[in-house]
């Protein structure tokens, strides 16, 4: 089983691929975001969905392995099991692959006003940047044009 399909859970999927090993996928989202990327669509030069791929699509030709869309709430280690979704389940071997979360290395003050560049925060500035477009467009004064 493998919790998280960033590039550490997908490559770690993909490398099962040609073995015995029955390979279970859980994500909280059903698509693979290409973060690289990412400052691309904040600048509107992709679309969201030009960097996201669903993880049944990536791994659809992989014969040993199965998705399953939910966000683990619990593990058992000692009894091998894992909580998501409603559900309770079993493993033989478990590999954690999930993301840690954003942290912001600089002052605790930079995120009441920055936005970070992961993932939904990618499209916020988008919408944020071409809304100051439009806005720019109709104003008639240049030194009142909006500010990002």
């Amino acid at each position: 089983m493998i919790v998280g399909c960033g590039f550490g859970g997908l490559f770690a999927a993909r490398a099962l691929e040609r073995t015995a090993a029955d390979v279970l996928v859980i994500d909280r989202n059903n698509y693979h975001l290409f973060q690289p990327l990412l400052y691309q669509v904040a600048c509107a030069a992709l679309a969201p969905a030009d960097i996201a791929q669903p993880i049944r699509t990536i791994l659809r030709h992989q014969k040993n392995a199965r998705v399953m869309l939910a966000e683990v709430q619990r593990i058992d280690l000692q009894a091998r099991y894992l909580y998501g979704a409603g559900s309770r389940v079993p493993y033989d071997y478990l590999l954690l692959a999930a993301r840690r979360g954003r942290q912001l290395l600089w002052s605790r003050g930079v995120a009441a006003v920055c936005a970070g560049m992961k993932g939904e925060e990618a499209t916020y500035i988008r919408s944020r940047l071409l809304l100051s477009f439009e806005s720019a467009e109709l104003e008639a004064d240049p030194a009142s044009a909006p500010r990002i």
